[in-house]
């Protein structure tokens, strides 16, 4: 999609001019304010970036393109914390994209959020988004690796006068309590976040929605775990979050109508759902099972009225006119009419989130990689009902189209009542059984050998250090003889739905090929039953099968799935196909995956360099 012209600012001196320019500097005073990466420097100071290693920070301020920022965070001196790099660069950190039904070609801006991912979310829907931070470190870092047009990434002074004109934009998204973050115990955060927000209200369109993240004070009270740099809720915060948890006081009071409220559980920066603050209610009760007393005390405050107040964090939508109508969630859009109960939307590993309607279950792409990933896993889903995997898919999958954007639609299943982890691991042995021991064919004759042999397999184990791993499966496996047939490619509990009738379902197709090892369903699922069993790593849990510690019917399925291949050459293989991609590439898009996979990949080459006895 061409982008069009950034939208015009307004330099110190006043005069107007246009960020896109080729020299971006003011017509009227000659300031120039652009920096090496793009980004127009209109601060006069910075804000800190806290909430990260320093060595996370030193690296954005230092890196002038992704890959040199990408080299540092993986394979630098001091490559950053696995959990760091998720938090940073998970898809997922742009599922507010999803909170508002943009058109192709919307103005939108993302001022401050620190929303990881929320730009280039938005930007797949189409929007022509412009960032803004206070925080020069994090815009820099989002500016390189969201490949950010020129003109449209900022760098502002928190509490002074957005350089936009008035209602320059369709939509907002800003974060109160970042906001009330980088304010700490300043004396004038009040006065401060009220001009932000009186901002956000000038620059809104007229038809525009702010989408405000919050936070609920109440969850800072003594013996609470607060994130680095929030400081405890006094009792005039304590007072209005019991008025009102999700801390709408200061948006009304800047002239914006809060008109819908959605529920981050369990918080913001990991969550799992968002939900409609009038479901919250029914939401707590459906996912949290009487399995402890902590568990019991929230289920029996949410029935007693109190769901409101259960949630830390908030996404408020808010409007400029007091007679809008009420905004519609992307969400509610796809998955629904304003009819319906308002849906539940659900984090995916992936690039994804799933929408929960009455009637159909929808996944949403955050990323034009995983537009295609959304296509090619309906079209392989409608591949596996013809195959012995043909009884475990979803009927009735199809992709439809919010402007350019394709997304899946699949019929929601209602589950059974009794539904747990034990009878989606039996289901899950009864596709194993059900597959059988399909045909006897050469490992080389198959669709991972294709891809293991490939420019982009070489790629993928080099970026998960298989180097060793790889260069022994290739000598001295390619003519073992294995059972061959059709594989689901990611075979786990997690991936099974148990209907209220009829036999269980497999989703999550995109890894679907029809000739394939069969020891890579097998010997997976037993690896993952032992996952969470045990709470071990890939590494122990592929170990453990090599060493016949691992027991239970799955793991006795897998064995039998082996041909020629001894356990600790089939754990290769196994991991080999874990660290081969479907998609982009992990160093680059995915980056908190390769930590664990290294770990394995130096496991079972150190295995390999043992002798081994057949």
């Amino acid at each position: 999609m061409a982008h069009k012209e950034a939208p015009e600012l307004r330099c110190r001196c006043g005069a107007p001019w246009s960020p896109a320019a080729r020299d971006p500097a003011c017509p009227a005073c000659g300031r120039r304010w652009g920096d090496e990466v793009g980004i127009l420097r209109l601060a006069e100071g910075d804000e800190p970036w806290e909430d990260v290693p320093e060595q996370v920070r030193a690296a954005a301020l230092r890196a002038t393109s992704a890959d040199a920022l990408v080299e540092q965070m993986v394979d630098g001196d001091q490559p950053w914390p696995g959990d760091v790099r998720r938090r940073l660069l998970h898809p997922a950190g742009g599922a507010a994209a999803t909170l508002v039904p943009l058109t192709p070609g919307a103005a939108v801006l993302d001022l401050g959020t620190g929303w990881s991912t929320l730009a280039r979310a938005l930007s797949t829907f189409g929007a022509e988004v412009t960032s803004a931070d206070w925080v020069y470190a994090r815009l820099r870092l989002e500016t390189l690796l969201n490949d950010a047009p020129a003109g449209r990434a900022v760098h502002l002074d928190l509490g002074r006068a957005l350089p936009w004109p008035d209602r320059t934009f369709d939509a907002v998204f800003v974060d109160t309590a970042e906001i009330r973050r980088l304010l700490g115990n300043r004396a004038d955060a009040d006065a401060v976040l009220s001009r932000v927000l009186a901002e956000v209200r000038r620059v809104l369109g007229d038809d525009g929605v702010a989408v405000v993240g919050t936070h609920n004070r109440l969850s800072d009270l003594p013996g609470e775990i607060r994130p680095a740099g929030r400081r405890r809720a006094g009792a005039r915060e304590v007072r209005a979050a019991l008025r009102s948890p999700w801390d709408d006081g200061p948006l009304r009071a800047a002239g914006l109508r809060p008109a819908r409220v959605i529920a981050a559980l369990p918080r913001r920066d990991a969550w799992r759902w968002m939900v409609p603050q009038e479901r919250l209610r029914e939401h707590l009760r459906a996912q949290l099972p009487p399995s402890s007393l902590r568990r019991r005390a929230v289920r029996a405050a949410a029935a007693a009225g109190g769901a409101r107040w259960l949630a830390r964090d908030y996404y408020v939508l808010a409007r400029t006119a007091h007679d809008g109508a009420t905004p519609r969630t992307l969400g509610e859009v796809l998955a629904g009419t304003s009819e319906q109960p308002a849906p539940v939307t659900m984090a995916l590993s992936d690039a994804r989130v799933a929408v929960l309607g009455s009637r159909d279950f929808v996944k949403v792409p955050l990323s034009a990689e995983q537009q295609e990933q959304v296509v090619a896993e309906v079209r392989k889903t409608h591949e596996a009902a013809g195959t012995a995997l043909g009884a475990f898919t979803l009927e009735g999958a199809r992709v439809e189209h919010w402007g350019a954007v394709p997304y899946a639609v699949y019929p929601l299943v209602r589950s059974r009542g009794s539904s747990d982890l034990h009878a989606a691991r039996a289901a899950l042995q009864g596709v194993l059984g059900e597959v059988g021991g399909g045909e006897m064919a050469l490992l080389r004759e198959t669709a991972f050998w294709a891809r293991l042999v490939s420019p982009r397999g070489q790629a993928d184990a080099a970026g998960a250090h298989a180097h060793a791993v790889r260069d022994h499966v290739l000598a001295t496996c390619a003519d073992a003889r294995v059972p061959v047939g059709a594989t689901h490619g990611d075979l786990h509990a997690g991936n099974v739905l148990l209907p209220a009738t009829g036999g269980p379902q497999l989703v999550d197709w995109n890894r679907f090929e029809t000739n394939n090892p069969l020891l890579l369903d097998g010997v997976f699922a037993a690896a993952e039953e032992f996952r969470a069993a045990h709470r071990a790593t890939f590494a122990e849990a592929l170990l453990a099968f090599v060493d016949g510690t691992m027991g239970g019917r799955t793991a006795e399925r897998a064995r039998a799935l082996l041909g020629d291949l001894r356990p600790l050459e089939a754990a290769a293989v196994v991991f080999l196909d874990r660290a081969m991609t479907y998609g982009q590439p992990r160093p680059r898009y995915r980056p908190w995956t390769l930590p664990p996979l290294r770990r394995t990949g130096e496991a079972l080459a150190a295995r390999l360099a043992q002798p081994q006895e057949r």
